[in-house]
């Protein structure tokens, strides 16, 4: 997502085609890093808001990897269901490789571009909440799958399933110091 005159672009194309895999020109400049901005939101309220509805299936007893493949075959499926739920939440990995520190940044931005152009947003305020709870409880450095873990915790369960194996590095809890296990620290507000 590039933002620019369409003649800049048209130039350093090929230089961008050198490190990037997808190219589009969004607008002028500073339509990519609004597009940006807004796509991390979306994709974080993505994670929290299938998260949020994960945990209320298992507390009715339904098994969350059951509920995923429902789901996905469904029309709430998105990147959240298809692949960072089932591949990092269910396992207890929580290592996609995007730090959640990074992601508050992204969705503190589209907040900003939300204070000029549409300030009564109200599910993207509630995401920038969200995000800045998740780094104080697990830090900067920790995961941003680590969003689901901090609606589990509001929720009181965990979305594990016997019909997906636990991760290895996850087997016996965290262990790389940027994850904290519910009791070790307190939740500020009530999600």
């Amino acid at each position: 997502m590039v933002g620019g005159d369409p003649q800049t672009f048209a130039q350093m194309q090929p230089l961008l085609e050198l490190f990037a895999k997808t190219i589009t020109h969004v607008g002028p400049l500073g339509a990519g890093h609004a597009v940006k901005a807004i796509n991390n939101i979306m994709n974080a309220g993505q994670l929290l808001l299938a998260s949020e509805g994960l945990v209320a299936l298992a507390k009715l007893g339904i098994d969350p990897k059951v509920a995923l493949d429902t789901i996905n075959a469904s029309s709430g499926r998105s990147l959240a269901t298809q692949s960072r739920l089932p591949e990092e939440v269910l396992t207890r990995r929580f290592g996609y490789g995007f730090k959640l520190g990074l992601m508050r940044k992204d969705v503190a931005n589209a907040n900003n571009l939300l204070d000029d152009v549409y300030p009564q947003a109200v599910l993207m305020r509630a995401t920038r909440q969200l995000c800045n709870e998740a780094v104080r409880v697990y830090g900067f450095n920790a995961d941003y799958t680590e969003l689901a873990r901090l609606i589990e915790r509001a929720a009181g369960t965990q979305l594990v399933s016997a019909r997906v194996p636990v991760a290895d590095s996850a087997a016996g809890g965290p262990t790389d110091g940027h994850h904290a296990t519910p009791d070790q620290r307190p939740l500020q507000s009530k999600l």
